[in-house]
C-alpha cells in the first residue's frame, strides 16, 4: 500500500573502487554523481533548490543533508537503499590496511559523517528507512555512535529463505532447464548431483536447507550451453577467491591449519548461539575463538545443528581442500593419478 509514496535513492558501494588509499575520493565522486542525478529526477519536488546550485555543493554529506531537510519540509520522505555498504571497508581488511579501516570508522571520517546525516534524517522522519545489504555487520558495529540505530535482519526466521533456492524452487528451476536445453537428461541423476554440490545451507539451526543460488545457476548455465551435458568443472572459479578471507582471518599458519583440520578432517566446528546472535566489531571478528561465527557470516560454513557448523556441500569442501593442500604442501598434481582416473572411468 505504500508503493509510490517515497522518493527513492539507490547507492551501490561496490562501485566505489580503485586505489584503496583513495577511497574517500572515490566515495565522494560516486555519491556526488548519484545525488546530482537524484536531484535532477526529483527537481519538481524541490522548488526552492536549484539543480545547478545543488550540483555545486562540494560534499556528499552536504548534498544529502539538503535533500533530507527539504524532503522533511515537503513531507515526502526519502527511502534509501545501500547495496554492499561494507564493500570498500572489507577490501581494507583483506589486504591488512587496518589503520585505514580504523580511520574510516572512527572520528569524523567521511563514512561516519555520511551515516550521521542518515541517522538524523531517520530520527526526524524525513528519511523513512535506510536498508543496507553487505557481507558483514562488522563495519556497521564499528561505526558505533555514527549509526547505532541499525537492526540486523539476517537471523530473523522470516528472512532465512530470502537468499537462496528452496528444494521446491530448485526442482522447478532444474526441470525448466532440462526441458528446454537437455530433455534427454535424467532429472533424478542431476538432482543428486546438484544436491551434493550446491545444497546444504542452513541459516538457522532448524531452517530448511537452501541451494546457493549463484553456484547452482553457474552449473545450469553451463549445462544449457552444453545442451544437456555435465560441466567438467563443478566449481565456479570465482569462489576460489574466498580463500583470501581465510588467509586474513587466521593470520598465522597454525591457526589456519587447526581450523581446516576441524572442518575437513573432523567435519565440524563448535560454535556458541550467543555469539551467533551478538553484535561484533573488527577486533572480535578476528579473534580465534570467534572463527566459526566469522566463517558463517562469510558464507563459508553453515549450521549443522544447535552446536556445530560444517561445510555445506562438495563445492565448498573442494575450495577448502585446495587451500588445505597448499598450506600442508600436498601436491595436487593430477597427472600422477591419470591411471586411476582412467580405470575408474572404464570400470566403476
Amino acid at each position: 500500500p505504500l508503493r509510490g509514496r517515497y522518493q527513492m535513492l539507490y547507492l551501490d558501494f561496490s562501485q566505489v573502487g580503485g586505489d584503496i588509499d583513495q577511497i574517500s575520493t572515490h566515495f565522494e565522486e560516486y555519491c556526488k554523481v548519484k545525488l546530482d542525478g537524484f536531484m535532477r529526477k526529483y527537481q519538481n519536488e524541490y522548488p526552492g533548490v536549484g539543480v545547478k546550485a545543488f550540483c555545486e555543493i562540494q560534499t556528499v554529506s552536504g548534498k544529502l543533508a539538503l535533500i533530507r531537510d527539504n524532503a522533511g519540509a515537503l513531507r515526502i520522505p526519502l527511502y534509501l537503499i545501500i547495496d554492499e555498504y561494507d564493500n570498500f571497508t572489507n577490501q581494507l581488511l583483506v589486504v591488512f590496511k587496518d589503520s585505514l579501516y580504523q580511520d574510516l570508522t572512527t572520528g569524523e571520517s567521511f563514512l561516519r559523517t555520511f551515516f550521521k546525516v542518515i541517522k538524523a534524517g531517520i530520527g526526524e522522519g524525513t528519511i523513512r528507512t535506510c536498508f543496507c545489504t553487505g557481507v558483514l555487520p562488522v563495519t556497521m558495529d564499528d561505526l558505533t555512535s555514527g549509526y547505532n540505530i541499525a537492526e540486523m535482519l539476517t537471523l530473523k526466521p522470516e528472512f532465512t529463505n530470502l537468499l537462496g533456492f528452496t528444494h521446491e524452487e530448485a526442482a522447478q528451476y532444474l526441470k525448466y532447464v532440462i526441458n528446454k536445453y537437455g530433455p534427454q537428461a535424467s532429472f533424478e541423476e542431476l538432482w543428486t548431483l546438484i544436491l551434493n554440490n550446491y545444497d546444504g545451507y542452513h541459516f538457522l539451526p532448524n531452517a530448511e536447507p537452501l541451494f546457493n543460488s549463484t553456484i547452482l545457476t553457474y552449473f545450469l548455465k553451463n549445462f544449457a550451453e552444453l545442451k544437456g551435458g555435465i560441466p567438467t568443472e563443478m566449481v565456479d572459479e570465482n569462489l576460489r577467491t574466498d580463500t583470501s578471507w581465510i588467509r586474513r582471518l587466521t593470520i598465522t599458519l597454525d591457526n589456519a591449519k587447526e581450523m581446516l583440520d576441524s572442518l575437513l578432517m573432523d567435519g565440524e566446528l563448535y560454535y556458541s548461539q550467543a555469539d551467533l546472535r551478538s553484535k561484533f566489531n573488527k577486533q572480535k571478528f578476528f579473534s580465534p575463538e570467534f572463527y566459526p561465527i566469522s566463517l558463517y557470516y562469510l558464507g563459508m560454513t553453515t549450521l549443522k545443528d544447535n552446536y556445530k557448523m560444517a561445510l555445506p556441500n562438495l563445492t565448498t569442501k573442494s575450495v577448502y581442500m585446495s587451500y588445505y593442500n597448499e598450506l600442508n604442501s600436498i601436491s595436487d598434481n593430477a597427472r600422477k593419478f591419470v591411471p586411476a582416473y582412467e580405470a575408474f572411468a572404464r570400470d566403476r
